[in-house]
């Protein structure tokens, strides 16, 4: 692991998700529990979206966009979520 890696591995980010073209938009609702059940996930806040089949997060975490895409792998499928640094 380079020095980067590890500083980027601490360093907090502000992230915009959105997890989009959902059957049902309580399927998110299992990505926020994921930041209430996993200690040191970060936080995770909803914004409003204007489209019914997506839900958005307003996200503060130390974690990788691999990382996060792969816990929510068990919800959603990883095509569904974009990852956008605020």
């Amino acid at each position: 692991m380079s020095v980067r890696s590890v500083v980027e591995a601490v360093e907090n980010r502000s992230l915009l998700i959105s997890v989009n073209q959902l059957a049902h938009a309580e399927q998110a609702d299992a990505i926020e529990e994921l930041f209430r059940d996993i200690p040191g996930l970060g936080e995770i806040k909803v914004v409003p979206s204007k489209d019914a089949s997506s839900r958005v997060f307003r996200v503060e975490t130390t974690s990788s966009d691999e990382d996060l895409l792969d816990l929510f792998a068990f919800h959603v499928s990883r095509e569904q979520v974009v990852i956008q640094e605020c």
